[in-house]
């Protein structure tokens, strides 16, 4: 039988004091995760990046315009039909920029065709610089690509930095309120269909309500 063996004092407490320090290392690891969460959050309310998950492709066109008139470029928005992959046109004195806007669901990636489609339609409208923007991310070959074809890809960390480096004269809030989004059709009766609100939740019901009595999650309109 081994008989109980006491540590010396000075064993016992270096024993402690490990413990001790395991401790406030994950107490300090916990109180920074908690911060780094706080300052994302904080982030995302001040940049209104929230409000722009919830836009649709339109009202986004019309909020990068608000931005990009705080740098000082004047936005043209190109017709839906025909626009050669290029959603948006800045010029300045000396430059043009062509703009492939990409509203996407937050856990939706921008594909390489995004880069393939506003580098030509920048060829097209004689463009100096050729821009992919985005509230979500871009997937690796569309990374690639850009790189190889001299496209600008801002993401969305880049975006929400944007925003909250200029602070444009409207907020996505502002501008979502202001500004409808593109028009939707009843695919059962072909009635306009209209954002509703229910439980905080947003969803679409069509016009022609209680005759049809069609809906349509929110993200069905607003994940490409």
């Amino acid at each position: 039988m081994f008989q109980d063996v006491e540590l010396p004092a000075s064993l016992q407490n270096f024993a402690y004091g490990m413990l001790a320090l395991v401790f406030l290392i994950l107490v300090l690891g916990v109180a920074f995760q908690m911060l780094q969460h706080y300052k994302r959050e904080s982030k995302l309310a001040k940049s209104g990046m929230k409000d722009i998950d919830k836009m649709d492709g339109f009202q986004f066109e019309e909020y990068l315009k608000v931005i990009f008139k705080k740098l000082g470029y004047r936005s043209t928005v190109t017709k839906k039909s025909g626009d050669f992959g290029v959603d948006l046109l800045l010029k300045s004195e000396n430059k043009t920029i062509a703009i492939q806007a990409k509203r996407y669901g937050f856990k939706n990636k921008v594909s390489l065709k995004a880069v393939q489609e506003v580098y030509a339609g920048g060829t097209y409208y004689l463009a100096d610089e050729r821009w992919v923007v985005t509230n979500a991310f871009f997937t690796k070959s569309a990374l690639e690509l850009a790189k190889a074809c001299n496209v600008r890809l801002v993401n969305r960390h880049e975006l929400q930095e944007l925003i909250l480096k200029l602070k444009p004269e409207k907020t996505p809030k502002q501008v979502r309120s202001e500004v409808s989004p593109e028009e939707k059709v009843c695919p059962e009766c072909k009635s306009k269909l209209k954002l509703r609100t229910k439980n905080n939740s947003e969803f679409y019901g069509c016009s022609n309500y209680p005759v049809c009595n069609y809906t349509a999650s929110f993200t069905i309109f607003h994940s490409m």
